[in-house]
């Protein structure tokens, strides 16, 4: 009975032990299978955080080279960024292979890719395009901060998807280890074997779990130098605004040492009134999660421990790990762009002024030039005068002035033209009281002096004055007077101006009084003065033309003193010279201004007589005829007079239309009045 109940006990202890150990085999091949899925798995997810990495770690050196193109603009940069992108798209096919049976995260990486290649294309363009200007690459830099942080929280979403999910199977696996113990434990003896496959099992799943943690500080390490070796100040910071992380580019920007920011507030990396305000800025965000700076770019100042303030560019972003929101700033420091920013201010400033000044010089040059031209053109003084007080007023605005002629005879100086408002001084004044014309160079009073101020001034203006000697062909033709009652128009750009306005006057007025001596030479008779025969003959066509419009008489008259010859032979060349010149003189006093007396040849003459007729012009050489005999002329020790003088007389329209009827007319009328006698007028005979 008791072997049999044994026996019984043995079967139903060997169908126990079976079954236990069929359990166990069962829950062991169960924790098995589960084990190598959730071992592929994991597998597959540091795959996917390695070929995350991997994209991020070459988009960076893309950044690292593009930063070196702008700094050195060398070619091998281009190089470095096609490796780049090649090696990104290697990593983006990968992930798209592993992640291929997950849609959230074959989602999330679809819509990263576009990100990624749109910040390759950025770029490449900068080496497209060459050498930029500092405000493009200040855009540049931004969109690259902006992509770059975007495309950097989307690499670290997916990655923390796959930590989770790495978690999560260690946290199953975990769950599977218990179950496995305690199954070995009620099986007892019979489940050793299973007990010492769950511990051989358990204990690949700690190496495999060691291996896990040991890639992990790897990454943590390789992220750690990325941050500590970065040129850029990465700071970090949690909720309460206390540094949890400051790499050696904040050391070297803010000059404090990790170990003494971190764990303290980052307000004292903020000058006044920043450091204050902070704190209320994370509450705000906090508790209403609109951004100010998150994400954002700005430009603002931090301080270092020195107390000196530093120009930063700051872009922050928020991460959150194990439940805790941590915000990390990258600050640079753009002190030299500021001051490079500055230097360029300063410099188009100065170079506008410069412009301004050149826009100046040539405005004035081409005024000069303006005033030459006029000038050249002018027929008289008087018309010359208009002109360089016109010119005056726009190459001295600001000032009063004069040109003032000089009489080397009587050695002095009379102002011919004026400009501006206000007194110049006196209007004729002697060489004496003028500095300018004592020394014979410009002469210039800075504000009001006590001493050497030219007497003509009459005083000394609050801003100055000069006097500059108009000196041309070797002579001194007069002195250009400028002066002013407020600083500034005679600076020293307008000294030159004036000393150049000084010379071309000068030499202009020179000129002008050379053509007038040229013009008198030729129009005028040298022994009289009188109109010589060649302007009669003009000035009688043109007084022709203009009563033909006017439909006005015209009279003209021919003059022949009587006996002039026998005069001449008795008394001497001497006393002949002076007969015809006192009865010139009686001819100019005896008419009116419009008339037009001229020597005709020899002791012949001729008057124009404007609106004249027949009639009133024989009266009026019957006026010249009876007033001749009053002339007189030294002879011999004694004056004589009795002068008689015959006179022709013809007249528009009577004796024709034209210059050379009327002379003729006239001419003929003169020899028959010689011929009756003498003395007498004779009116032409009608035209036929």
């Amino acid at each position: 009975m008791r072997t049999l109940l044994d026996q019984r006990l043995l079967i139903l202890g060997l169908v126990a032990a079976l079954a236990v150990l069929g359990a166990v085999a069962v829950v062991s091949y169960r924790s098995l299978g589960l084990q190598l899925r959730a071992q592929a798995e994991e597998d597959r997810s540091e795959r996917v955080i390695a070929a995350l990495d991997r994209t991020y770690a070459l988009l960076e050196e893309a950044e690292s080279a593009r930063r070196g193109f702008i700094i050195t603009g060398q070619p091998p940069h281009l190089e470095a960024i096609h490796a780049a992108a090649e090696g990104i798209a290697a990593s983006l096919a990968q992930l798209r292979a592993l992640l291929a049976g997950d849609a959230g995260q074959q989602a999330r990486l679809e819509e990263t890719i576009p990100l990624v290649e749109r910040r390759l294309d950025v770029l490449r363009s900068t080496f497209e395009r060459g050498g930029m200007d500092e405000e493009v690459r200040i855009d540049l830099a931004r969109q690259g901060l902006e992509q770059m942080g975007a495309i950097r929280e989307r690499l670290r979403g997916m990655a923390g998807v796959e930590r989770s999910r790495l978690l999560s199977l260690n946290a199953a696996a975990a769950a599977r280890a218990r179950e496995a113990e305690r199954v070995l434990i009620g099986g007892g003896a019979v489940g050793l074997s299973v007990l010492l496959t769950v511990f051989i099992l358990l204990f690949r799943e700690n190496a495999r779990r060691r291996r896990t943690e040991d890639r992990l500080r790897e990454q943590e390490a390789r992220t750690r130098a990325i941050v500590e070796g970065a040129i850029d100040a990465i700071i970090s910071i949690d909720e309460a605004g206390i540094v949890r992380a400051f790499n050696p580019g904040a050391e070297r920007l803010f000059g404090w040492p990790a170990a003494e920011v971190i764990g303290g507030p980052v307000t004292r990396l903020m000058p006044p009134p920043h450091n204050r305000d902070h704190p209320g800025y994370i509450e705000r965000y906090l508790a209403t999660g609109i951004k100010h700076v998150i994400g954002i770019g700005r430009e603002l100042e931090g301080i270092r421990r020195d107390g000196t303030r530093v120009p930063i560019e700051l872009t922050v972003s928020e991460i959150s790990l194990r439940g805790r929101r941590l915000f990390t700033g990258i600050a640079r420091d753009v002190t030299e762009r500021k001051q490079a920013a500055e230097a360029l201010r300063q410099a188009n400033t100065a170079l506008s002024s410069k412009v301004r000044e050149l826009e100046e010089r040539s405005r004035e040059i081409g005024l000069l030039g303006q005033m030459g031209d006029l000038l050249q053109t002018a027929l008289s003084a008087n018309e010359a005068y208009a002109i360089i007080s016109d010119f005056a007023v726009q190459l001295f605005p600001g000032t009063a002035g004069a040109v003032c002629m000089a009489d080397l005879d009587r050695r002095l100086v009379e102002a011919v033209a004026g400009w501006g408002e206000g007194t110049t001084g006196e209007r004729v004044f002697g060489f004496e009281d003028c500095w300018a014309l004592r020394n014979g160079r410009p002469h210039w009073v800075e504000g009001a002096v006590a001493g050497g101020v030219c007497a003509h001034t009459g005083r000394a203006p609050m801003a100055g004055y000069a006097c500059l000697p108009m000196m041309a062909q070797g002579e001194i033709h007069g002195v250009v007077h400028l002066r002013s009652d407020v600083p500034g128009p005679l600076d020293a750009p307008r000294r030159k101006l004036a000393g150049a306005f000084g010379d071309q006057v000068a030499l202009s007025l020179a000129n002008i009084r050379l053509k007038e001596t040229l013009r008198r030479q030729a129009i005028r008779d040298p022994l009289t003065g009188l109109y010589n025969r060649r302007h009669l003959e003009d000035a009688l066509e043109r007084d022709l033309r203009r009563a033909a419009r006017k439909g006005a008489p015209v009279g003209v008259l021919m003059l022949d003193l009587d006996n002039f010859k026998a005069f001449n032979d008795r008394y001497g060349h001497v006393a002949g010279d002076a007969l015809l010149r006192a009865f010139s003189q009686y001819l100019l006093e005896s008419v009116r201004a419009e008339d037009i007396a001229c020597r005709y040849g020899g002791e012949e003459f001729a008057l124009i007589l404007a609106d004249a007729t027949l009639d009133e012009s024989i009266s009026r050489a019957e006026q010249i005829r009876e007033g001749v005999s009053r002339v007189a002329v030294d002879v011999g020790g004694g004056r004589r007079q009795g002068v008689t003088v015959s006179i022709g007389v013809a007249a528009l329209p009577n004796h024709g239309t034209d210059a050379e009827s009327l002379l003729r007319a006239a001419d003929a009328a003169l020899y028959a009045a010689k011929a009756e006698g003498r003395n007498r007028v004779k009116g032409a005979a009608a035209a036929r």
